[in-house]
């Protein structure tokens, strides 16, 4: 028990603690993916007292097209950079450490809740059971199998989305892909991480 009170140094971030809070989907953002009162409120309390080295912030949509619920916070737009810096800046002050997670649900999320059409690594309907959204109201239309120019779109949403996580002051950001519905081409991981590497100095 008394490991997880020593300090732990991952790259050029220090944690004070080796308690880390994962990442939970609380649905608080406003129907546009802004940072709401009641996400600040859920992230002031739940870094109060400093008692946790690092938070994971719930999932961001990086794109409008890969949003995966309602109430999804959202880090595709610049517009979003200043809420989530309000974020931030209550977990900093709280001396806690915080990271980024950003994502794209692919065929995971579905018009009901993006507005767009789905995509996805193949033209196949992802279970009901997976959906993140509740099944009895969902529609399921057959997601459109990414173009070279889809890939190359998302990859670039998830490099620009790594920029706006490093201008809002998150510690670091890390990609979430739980479905591995979208990302499909190696290199662009690749590509990716190195340049999440390069913004972060991870």
């Amino acid at each position: 028990m008394s490991l997880l009170n020593t300090s732990l140094k991952i790259q050029n971030m220090e944690l004070k603690n080796r308690l880390v809070m994962p990442p939970m989907a609380i649905s608080k953002a406003d129907e546009n993916g802004k940072a709401t009162s009641k996400t600040l409120a859920y992230y002031a309390e739940k870094s109060a007292g400093g008692y946790i080295g690092l938070i994971i912030a719930e999932h961001s949509y990086v794109s409008p097209e890969g949003k995966a619920s309602k109430g999804q916070l959202s880090i595709s737009d610049d517009s979003d950079i200043r809420g989530l810096q309000e974020i931030v800046s209550i977990v900093h002050k709280n001396d806690t450490k915080i990271m980024a997670q950003i994502n794209h649900a692919g065929a995971a999320t579905t018009p009901d809740v993006s507005g767009r059409e789905q995509l996805s690594a193949s033209a196949i309907r992802m279970p009901k059971d997976s959906m993140t959204a509740p099944r009895e109201s969902l529609t399921m239309p057959l997601p459109k199998e990414m173009s070279v120019a889809d890939i190359k779109k998302v990859v670039d949403d998830f490099t620009k989305a790594a920029l706006r996580a490093k201008k809002a002051g998150f510690d670091p950001a890390v990609m979430a892909s739980p479905f591995i519905t979208t990302i499909v081409d190696a290199v662009s991981l690749l590509i990716y991480f190195a340049t999440a590497s390069i913004i972060f100095g991870l």
